[in-house]
């Protein structure tokens, strides 16, 4: 097993073939990512997905939004857009149409019932930064490993398909015992037990197969 401290450095480690599997992007990013490297990356499994919450220290209700207050989004394009997304259903922001997964930014955001100041930062910095800015989308995955509950968030991202993570391999992998036995880990009830039991997963959301 090798950890990567970026996630950008992963997928180009697949062309180089010094790793065989992932777990770290979704469909979307994957899918972009083919197209534009041309390359053959395919789901194998899904994984448990940590949700983004929409989170603050300064306010208690999302009434209490106003033009000019801060919110801040990862600056990671994907995750940015996921964040940019939640914002755009409470209806205080428009995406502009034909965004790129790959590219995604403030600079595709509009302003619509709400003026907001949206600035980009450091995914791992969201929660350090909630006694400075009004609002903040955090990735789930940092809000369960400091020890808090995905749920208390104002907001809970209903992550679709798309943005789910998954079990990555190279398509002339898929169908080699060792990716077989992959999935068969990863859909395992043995697996799925080990994460209900852990309070640091509360709030994934599951794999489909995990309720079959």
């Amino acid at each position: 097993m090798r950890q990567f401290s970026q996630n950008r450095q992963i997928n180009p480690a697949f062309e180089e073939g010094s790793i065989d599997a992932s777990v770290n992007q979704s469909r979307a990013y994957m899918e972009a990512y083919n197209k534009k490297n041309n390359i053959n990356m395919v789901a194998l499994a899904d994984s448990p997905s940590a949700p983004q919450s929409l989170r603050s220290n300064k306010h208690k209700s999302l009434n209490e939004v106003k033009d000019g207050m801060i919110v801040a989004l990862s600056n990671d394009p994907v995750n940015a857009e996921r964040g940019a997304r939640i914002l755009e259903q409470l209806g205080w922001i428009k995406i502009k149409p034909n965004t790129n997964t790959l590219t995604f930014s403030v600079n595709d955001i509009e302003p619509a019932k709400y003026n907001l100041d949206i600035r980009e930062t450091d995914a791992a910095q969201g929660l350090r930064l909630l006694d400075d800015v009004d609002f903040v989308v955090v990735n789930g995955n940092y809000v369960a490993s400091a020890g808090q509950r995905i749920a208390d968030g104002l907001v809970i991202e209903d992550s679709p398909l798309e943005h789910r993570v998954i079990v990555t391999v190279m398509q002339d992998n898929v169908n080699s015992q060792w990716a077989k036995d992959l999935k068969d880990a990863f859909e395992s009830k043995e697996y799925a037990d080990y994460i209900r039991s852990q309070r640091i997963y509360d709030g994934f959301i599951e794999p489909e197969v995990w309720n079959k």
